[in-house]
Parts: structure tokens; C-alpha cells; sequence
């Protein structure tokens, strides 16, 4: 079968309908990864190398951003009682603390103000318009790290529950004030 209609075959299978796909067009390998995706909730208890991880992060990191804001950060969670606190805030996801790794996607409200602040300029935006771009730049670093994760072999759950426990989160992590949990990723 050839990659065009691999694609349309994992697109009628997940959405019921035909979406035709040129064989002509450029990139399809990588549509092809981008349509067979599935959360992975189930992982191996095998560690994830720093590397890996760093890596990973770099690509989420250099994803667009919203109006070039940067608005966004990670927090690797390496320490399995760190995560395993984390998965008892949220019983119903035992994989948060099964994951070899997780990542904590953050929305920084903080950054720009503090640079306006920095360079005595004002800061007229300090209103939602500030936690909708930084929501925005973590979500698409986000999306980012999973495709990353899966181009390495790895299988990544998003996990946007954590919100529900943003205080509790953002106090173990030491966060700043404006810099709120948006995401996790196992």
C-alpha cells in the first residue's frame, strides 16, 4: 500500500470518512506520524535517558509561539516521589506516577511584564489577554513534545487534569506568581 493511501486508510479508520490524500504531496511521512497517534497510558518502568528528555524539551521549546511571546516553560519531574504525589492528587490516573518520566508544561504570565519591568517600560496588557497567550504557547509546546516524544519511540499521555491542582502543583514546584501548571505530559 502506498503512503498516500496508508494516510487516507488511518483517517477513514478514525474519523469514518474519505479524505483524499495526493500521492505528489511533500511531507506525507510526516503526516503519516501525525495520524496515527494514540495515547499511551501504559509505559515501561525502563528509565528515559536526561538526554532523550532534554532533547524532547528543546524541540517543545523551539515550536512556534504565539506572537513570538515565549510565554511558556517546562518542569521535568524527575523525582518518582515528586510524581507519585502528583498522581495522588489525581487517583484516577495512576499513570502519572507509573511514567518514567513527566513534564510540566507552564504558562508563563510572568516573562513579559518582568522584562517591561526590567527595562522601565509599562506593561499594558496585564489583563486575560496575558494567560490566553501564555495558555496558547504552553499548549503548543505541548503538542509539540508529544510528536517529539513519539518520533522517539516513546508513547506520551497529555494529562490537563493538573490544572484542577494548580496551587498545590505550583507550590511543589516553587513557582512564581503568573507562572501557572497548564499541562503535564507522561
Amino acid at each position: 500500500m502506498t503512503l498516500a493511501r496508508r494516510i487516507e486508510t488511518l483517517l477513514r479508520d478514525r474519523f469514518g470518512e474519505d479524505v483524499p490524500v495526493d500521492p505528489s504531496w511533500s511531507g506525507l511521512d510526516r503526516i503519516e506520524s501525525i495520524v496515527k497517534h494514540r495515547v499511551i497510558r501504559r509505559y515501561s518502568a525502563q528509565p528515559v535517558p536526561a538526554d532523550m528528555v532534554r532533547l524532547i524539551c528543546a524541540a517543545a521549546l523551539s515550536a512556534p509561539s504565539k506572537s513570538d511571546l515565549q510565554q511558556r516553560d517546562i518542569v521535568v519531574v524527575d523525582d518518582p516521589r515528586r510524581r507519585q504525589a502528583i498522581a495522588e492528587l489525581i487517583p484516577d490516573m495512576p499513570w502519572i506516577g507509573l511514567a518514567p518520566v513527566f513534564l510540566v508544561f507552564l504558562a508563563n504570565g510572568r516573562r513579559l511584564p518582568e522584562i517591561a519591568r526590567l527595562r522601565g517600560k509599562p506593561f499594558p496588557n496585564d489583563h486575560f489577554d496575558l494567560v490566553f497567550n501564555a495558555a496558547t504557547d504552553a499548549a503548543i509546546a505541548l503538542a509539540t513534545a508529544v510528536t517529539a516524544a513519539e518520533a522517539l519511540g516513546l508513547g506520551a499521555c497529555p494529562i490537563s487534569v493538573i490544572r484542577d491542582h494548580a496551587a498545590q502543583i505550583g507550590t511543589w514546584l516553587a513557582l512564581p506568581e503568573k507562572v501557572i501548571p497548564f499541562a503535564g505530559l507522561c
